[in-house]
């Protein structure tokens, strides 16, 4: 088949489109291309049936109201298909979180945004000619500057520690910056183990570093953890104090005790009983 016939596509915008006859050669072509299949698949030597067959003149009175119906459950699938995509990408979206328990790498670092801006942070990553910043992230307690970690088999180690004081110093050197941010070091250690059966987060090392520069270090498994409750929650307050709990910390940050939803119930009625409001 020659499909580059000069009657078969014009041009127009600089584009290029197929005329009425180059489309109904196609579909010709496809029907015969797909007839000839079914008789291979059936090994069955009946012809494929012509084109000219589906002309309304031959068309029979059941074969009629059976289209219809094949046509709704068409019509009803494509709804179903593109409900079932638009549930796929929001499913997608919503684990993201769990990259905090296994990835490392721009992964990990996606999760980590998604979770800091649960806890009320607003965030982004900076990229310019000169530096390139994991994670920065604020809110009304103050401005953070984050460097995120994954190991697969070890703990983290000071060299990220390192990286991450050497980022605040390129940071506060901007002239749009007039206040050093806290340093922030989140760590995925022993990331292809269950939580359960890691060992130590970060090095001794890194933890007298931390101490040293006043950097927070999180575990991204207790990052995890808040951020899950957060997400199917409106708890500012408890939001609150996680970002606190960030600011204030010098080594490893002690998020708040999760709120257990009996003690939620225990208090509303404890406060309905007294009269509170």
């Amino acid at each position: 088949m020659d499909f580059e016939q000069a009657e078969f596509s014009y041009e127009k915008e600089d584009k290029f489109y197929w005329t009425d006859e180059a489309i109904r050669i196609g579909k010709r072509f496809t029907k015969s291309i797909i007839g000839v299949d079914k008789v291979l698949r059936k090994k069955s030597e009946s012809t494929p049936p012509p084109s000219w067959i589906e002309e309304e003149l031959y068309a029979l009175p059941k074969e009629k109201k059976i289209g219809k119906k094949l046509l709704t459950l068409r019509m009803k699938i494509e709804i179903l298909q593109k409900e079932r995509e638009k549930f796929e990408h929001a499913f997608a979206d919503e684990i993201t979180l769990k990259n905090l328990l296994y990835e490392n790498g721009k992964s990990l670092e996606l999760s980590i945004l998604e979770a800091l801006k649960l806890l009320g942070f607003s965030t982004s990553r900076y990229r310019d000619s000169d530096s390139e910043f994991d994670v920065v992230f604020e809110s009304k307690e103050g401005r953070f500057l984050g460097e995120a970690e994954g190991k697969d088999n070890k703990p983290i180690n000071i060299d990220k520690l390192r990286q991450l004081e050497m980022n605040i110093h390129e940071d506060f050197a901007r002239d749009d910056v007039d206040k050093m941010a806290k340093g922030v070091l989140i760590g995925n250690a022993y990331r292809l183990l269950p939580p359960e059966d890691r060992g130590d987060f970060f090095t001794q090392k890194c933890l007298t570093a931390a101490n040293r520069s006043n950097a927070a270090l999180i575990k991204s498994i207790d990052l995890f953890m808040v951020a899950k409750y957060l997400s199917d929650k409106e708890a500012s307050s408890f939001a609150k104090k996680c970002r606190q709990a960030i600011l204030h910390a010098t080594g490893i940050v002690v998020f708040p005790n999760i709120p257990d939803e009996g003690s939620i119930i225990e208090k509303v009625v404890a406060e309905s009983n007294s009269g509170e409001t």
